[in-house]
């Protein structure tokens, strides 16, 4: 979408309708290069920052995996444990 801008008519008068008209182009282009800097360096940043999080969230799901295992591991012996007990006594000879 075109942005036009009028400036006052005394500055048309004075520096020509094509020198005003060029300014004012070249003035726009400027700010139109500031914001696509500032945007990429927005984007970085945030692209940056969701990696940070995004290896911190890798870091603590490792963490808890390795105590879901341990914790697994633990409840599988005691129920093994307490199987292997039940069977004793169940085929005990009487």
């Amino acid at each position: 979408m075109p942005v036009t801008a009028k400036l006052s008519r005394q500055f048309y008068e004075r520096f020509g309708d094509e020198l005003t008209e060029a300014k004012l182009e070249q003035r726009f282009a400027q700010s139109e290069v500031r914001l696509e800097q500032r945007f990429a360096e927005w984007d970085a940043k945030w692209e940056r920052r969701f990696a940070e999080s995004d290896v911190k969230l890798e870091r603590r799901l490792a963490a808890f995996e390795s105590r879901m295992v341990r914790w697994m591991f633990t409840f599988w012996t005691t129920t093994m444990l307490a199987f292997a007990g039940l069977l004793v006594a169940v085929l005990r000879p009487k």
